[in-house]
């Protein structure tokens, strides 16, 4: 995505990812599925403390019901794997 135009950070757990939510960044993908958690955590951070960041979602749940929950959290993009980068890169601009 650097590529693309973009300056990245990857953070592979809920550890990682929380601290960076403070540091100004205008969006965000996350995946459901992070080795310490559930991602829609983080999604839900960020509307309780109305950071204006922008959340896409990548997941492979398909679950209707966990998909409900996570769409009460307003992502902007939600993508099922594997993911369609051109429809990922259209949403970002």
């Amino acid at each position: 995505m650097a590529g693309q135009g973009f300056d990245v950070v990857i953070a592979g757990t809920l550890a990682e990812a929380f601290p960076l939510l403070f540091t100004s960044p205008t969006h965000a993908l996350v995946d459901l599925m992070l080795p310490d958690g559930d991602g829609a955590s983080i999604l839900k951070t960020i509307r309780e403390k109305n950071l204006p960041i922008w959340v896409g979602v990548i997941t492979g749940v398909s679950d209707p019901a966990r998909l409900g929950l996570l769409n009460a959290l307003q992502p902007k993009l939600l993508l099922h794997k594997p993911i369609d980068l051109t429809a990922l890169f259209r949403a970002l601009k």
